[in-house]
């Protein structure tokens, strides 16, 4: 399976997440639901994600379908004018 994957520091965060190989992040071209800015806008914050509450963004969603309701890596997200955390 290919998908896109977050680095952060030099390091893969499934690796660091031990995220299962059953998730993979929004950007999955084996299904993808959304087009990418639309899934890009949702992980920054600027659009809300369906299914979440506020201020959370989806970071690994389900391989086979991308609902969330069959599991999902999900961060607290805030964002300000100096940085996104």
């Amino acid at each position: 399976m290919h998908y896109l994957d977050f680095v952060v520091d030099g390091t893969s965060l499934r690796e660091r997440m031990r995220v299962s190989e059953g998730f993979v992040t929004a950007f999955s071209r084996e299904w993808r639901l959304r087009s990418a800015s639309e899934s890009a806008d949702e992980l920054l914050g600027q659009r809300p994600t369906e299914g979440l509450s506020a201020g959370r963004t989806a970071l690994y969603i389900c391989a086979d379908c991308g609902d969330l309701g069959c599991g999902a890596l999900t961060a607290s997200l805030h964002v300000s004018d100096a940085e996104i955390s």
